[in-house]
């Protein structure tokens, strides 16, 4: 088995609600890299805990929350910022699977972008029905930068020294947004490299 590359330390954020089908292989699809995982149920009432407590890893912290509101999220998201000590953290949802690869491809690109890189995004493949059939690029309503498609914003600087944004992918060279092309989304998304039919990519 071939040793893993060096990596960036990064802490995982997931906040779900009822994903039993998926939460489990979102979760392993990054466990082995993360240096911890911030998990907030909002008030599941499937099998989702009980899947969660199966996984056993000190770098999972799980914790119930309140059922909220939409505008309730944003102080979630903002508690598990302040309880993120490494430099990087990536948004994971619970329907969410990263390809080994591609994440370890994200987080190179990460490491070794500037301080003044606030994000990346990336490129995900919005399922219908299953793994096999997805909407095309060209439904994908999100404009980032002069890029269109089915995008989402993933990996986040802690603490940038600047509020920009800046650009991996080939042929982009904006210093302020940074397309990866990394996610997995297995049901409603799961990311993958455009020109290679694999899941994710970056």
């Amino acid at each position: 088995m071939p040793s893993k590359p060096s990596l960036p330390e990064f802490t995982v954020h997931t906040i779900i609600k009822n994903e039993d089908r998926w939460i489990w292989y979102a979760l392993m699809s990054v466990i082995d890299v993360a240096s911890k995982i911030i998990v907030f149920d909002t008030g599941s009432t499937d099998k989702t805990p009980e899947i969660i407590q199966t996984i056993n890893s000190p770098k999972i912290v799980f914790e119930h929350k309140p059922q909220t509101t939409r505008s309730a999220l944003v102080k979630l998201r903002q508690e598990q910022l302040d309880r993120t000590t490494t430099p990087w953290f990536l948004l994971v949802d619970g329907d969410e699977i990263w390809p080994q690869k591609n994440l370890f491809k994200l987080l190179k690109v990460a490491d070794k972008s500037s301080q003044k890189v606030m994000a990346f995004f990336t490129r995900t493949r919005n399922c219908v029905g299953d793994i096999s059939h997805y909407l095309p690029e060209s439904k994908g309503q999100y404009h980032i930068k002069g890029i269109t498609g089915h995008l989402n914003r993933r990996t986040n600087h802690s603490r940038p020294e600047k509020q920009t944004l800046s650009s991996s992918t080939p042929g982009i060279s904006t210093p302020p947004i940074c397309p990866a092309r990394p996610t997995a989304k297995l049901h409603r998304k799961y990311s993958i490299e455009p020109k290679s039919r694999n899941f994710a990519s970056a």
